[in-house]
């Protein structure tokens, strides 16, 4: 136990050591269910394993996936109906992160000129309530509401401008919320999910092993009106509000086709719906995929009185998209994701008057290394990469919003039972990006956090 300590202690401070992993759409509520521990279907929670990939597809449903249980738990089949479930179960699941952060931003605007501004503390880095589960068969739910907790959570002082995906306390959210339809026409293929949701992106932002996000999934160019207001433009990595039709076989084909409105599931600023699709194939223990995103936002608005545009009165809509590729490759104990992306806002986004297409390339690789075995757990080492091709306004140096980032992780679980979850977790994340500041300076974000992960 020395050992595994000592070693453990190494581990998080040559990574770093920060923050935690977000929103995992499998909960403790399914292990109290099934009477199973959370390494069923997780490999370090929220990372899931290759039966809790299928079980997520499956819709919740353990039938006809028996065969991939140990023997001791193949009539757990029997309580998949919610009406043989004992009364007093109830599918709701509370997460907690408490940690301690600090993190230096240098270039920052201040009435004394650029300044180097650091942060530190403990605190609440999530509290969500969790519900999920079967309404009947082939009928799922999933629902996350995060209670306001501003004063017990990690902030940002007024001053701070550059602060990524930094929140300035939780507020209270209604985040996913959604209902699926499974085995349309009694074929796998067709399976309909309403609400809001996270689209089927080729790494999940919400089980990430990391909390450092993904920059390439909420990017757009420098200017573009696509993504001026940070609430309103499309985020990869948040809930979407929409239609989402997606199936599977068992040759490993696997697909999603959305329908959203494209704001992050805020009250929508036009009358044109975005779409979104991906389709991948499973080769032995790998998976290769293509996606592509197709957006219109609008550049004029109706307005009140006061000269304030009224959402959803969105016209003139102009196009933008993002095309990729994705793939996820498994040598145990080795783990590799990358994602590589195209994108393209239309010139008419920027509002100029000599304006251009703008055109970026990015995405990231991820690897992830498996110690499960011997020392429950896992190691994550990420790359983000983002490069202008061309800007909207071609008198602004094409490296401007150019960007690096490296982030180092590990999770280590403390416990892990049929009612609970506890992961410590570290980690160290250092993003830098050209020629931001109000001086055309490069800045540069670093984050270090230690914390424990509670599911439960």
């Amino acid at each position: 136990m020395r050992g595994r300590v000592f070693v453990l202690s190494g581990i998080l401070t040559v990574t770093g050591v920060t923050w935690v992993a977000q929103d995992a759409l499998a909960i403790p509520a399914f292990t109290r269910k099934f009477d199973m521990d959370c390494s069923h279907c997780h490999t370090i929670a929220p990372g899931l394993n290759d039966f809790g990939e299928k079980f997520r597809d499956h819709g919740y449903q353990i039938a006809g996936l028996a065969e991939s249980l140990p023997q001791e738990l193949r009539d757990q089949v029997r309580k998949e109906d919610p009406e043989d479930l004992h009364p007093a179960y109830w599918p709701i699941s509370l997460r907690t992160i408490l940690g301690y952060r600090q993190r230096s931003l240098d270039r920052q605007d201040t009435t004394a000129g650029e300044a180097k501004i650091k942060t530190r503390g403990a605190g609440i880095d999530r509290l969500e309530l969790m519900w999920g589960g079967l309404l009947a068969k082939d009928v799922n739910f999933y629902v996350t509401y995060r209670p306001a907790v501003a004063n017990a959570a990690f902030g940002e002082p007024a001053n701070v401008v550059h602060t990524m995906d930094e929140p300035g306390g939780q507020e209270g959210e209604l985040e996913f919320a959604w209902v699926r339809y499974d085995n349309l026409a009694c074929s796998s293929l067709l399976n309909l999910k309403l609400g809001s949701f996270e689209m089927d992106v080729p790494v999940s932002s919400h089980r990430r092993l990391t909390v450092a996000g993904y920059p390439i999934y909420g990017y757009f160019p420098t200017g573009s009106l696509a993504g001026m207001d940070e609430e309103m433009a499309v985020n990869w990595s948040e809930h979407q509000l929409g239609a989402e039709l997606m199936g599977y076989n068992a040759s490993g084909l696997r697909y999603a086709i959305a329908a959203v409105n494209g704001t992050n599931a805020h009250a929508d600023n036009n009358k044109t719906f975005d779409y979104y699709g991906r389709v991948s194939q499973s080769l032995g223990d790998h998976r290769f995929g293509a996606f592509g995103y197709w957006g219109a936002a609008p550049t004029q608005f109706q307005q009140d009185p006061g000269a304030i545009d009224i959402l959803g009165t969105g016209s003139k809509n102009k196009t933008f998209y993002r095309l990729g590729l994705d793939g996820d490759l498994r040598v145990e104990p080795l783990r590799l994701l990358f994602v590589g992306v195209h994108g393209s806002d239309s010139k008419d986004l920027f509002g100029l008057a000599d304006p251009q297409e703008a055109t970026f390339n990015g995405g990231f690789v991820e690897a992830q290394y498996d110690l499960i075995k011997d020392w429950d757990t896992i190691l994550v080492a990420r790359y983000d990469i983002i490069r202008n091709s061309a800007q909207g306004d071609a008198s602004t140096p094409k490296k401007t919003a150019d960007l690096d980032g490296v982030t180092l992780a590990a999770r280590y679980n403390l416990l892990y039972t049929s009612r609970v979850n506890v992961v410590l977790h570290g980690e160290y994340s250092h993003v830098q990006t050209k020629l931001t500041s109000v001086g055309g300076n490069d800045q540069n974000d670093n984050r270090v956090m230690v914390a424990f992960d509670l599911m439960m």
